[in-house]
């Protein structure tokens, strides 16, 4: 949803923008209500930064990666988006990390998600 039929890493396009997405370049901190900043051309909101949201996608490694994380052995799902928090710098579409389920964090949400053949 966020990278769109075309794969790009920003829901509005190729080029990054600051002045669509929450991130560690605003002065507010902390989330913001949604819907604070304009929709993607899809007509989602808050794809990026903002809060990490909330996958059911278990954490593990990306396929023919070498990279060990102590976290893929335990029960970790994958977030992604980044947050507030996040550096503008390294908001995209593929970014992700994981917490464990029992984690509350204020920078941490989800996104309720209906299949359109529901509707």
């Amino acid at each position: 949803a966020c990278r769109g039929e075309q794969g790009e890493q920003f829901p509005w396009g190729p080029v990054f923008k600051s002045s669509l997405c929450h991130s560690n370049q605003d002065e507010q901190e902390g989330s913001r209500e949604v819907q604070t900043f304009s929709s993607s051309r899809f007509g989602l909101f808050e794809m990026l930064g903002n809060v990490w949201e909330w996958t059911e996608s278990r954490f593990r490694p990306h396929p023919f990666s070498e990279h060990l994380d102590p976290r893929y052995k335990r029960k970790f799902y994958i977030v992604k988006g980044g947050c507030w928090l996040t550096p503008s710098k390294e908001l995209r579409a593929s970014l992700r990390s994981a917490f464990a389920v029992n984690e509350r964090k204020g920078f941490l949400g989800f996104r309720c998600v209906l299949d359109p053949s529901f509707l």
